[in-house]
């Protein structure tokens, strides 16, 4: 594991935060890069995260938390941190197919932009021992980006 890189980023208003990137290695085929947004005063606001996965000749990254506390949500923090974790995909290689995995459903128009489209739905393996009326037990929606090849 590193110990983490760290760049300044400013939302809608102006205001700073501080990215903090951790990179953990999974074995020899995976690795998980996180971004961490904190505030002035050191709080977390946001994260997100990329996984990158390769295994033979396949590359895959899976984009999942994308989250920003409440109070600073319509800010620009999350499309910033997502950026950041696309952006990682891109230029490591893994940019053919970009997996993005949802939970809050809010937040659609932000994929939109970016240019995922909605996959599928499905409910996530440990979520399907939770009652049905568990507030816990969430979808997830894929939603995917996949690189327009050039006709020759």
């Amino acid at each position: 594991m590193n110990k983490g890189e760290y760049k300044k980023i400013k939302d809608k208003t102006g205001e700073e935060y501080i990215i903090k990137t951790v990179e953990v290695p999974f074995g020899k085929t995976q690795k998980k890069i996180t971004y961490l947004a904190f505030n002035e005063k050191g709080e977390r606001v946001g994260k997100t995260a990329v996984t990158l996965i390769k295994e033979g000749n396949k590359r895959e990254a899976k984009i999942s938390d994308v989250e920003t506390e409440e109070a600073y949500r319509n800010r620009g923090i999350a499309t910033k941190l997502l950026d950041l974790a696309e952006k990682t995909a891109i230029k490591k290689g893994y940019d053919n197919k970009i997996n993005l995995f949802v939970v809050d459903k809010k937040a659609q128009k932000i994929y939109e932009k970016r240019g995922f489209s909605r996959e599928k739905q499905s409910v996530m393996p440990q979520m399907k021992l939770m009652s049905k009326e568990s507030p816990s037990r969430k979808a997830r929606e894929t939603w995917v980006k996949i690189k327009k090849r050039r006709r020759i």
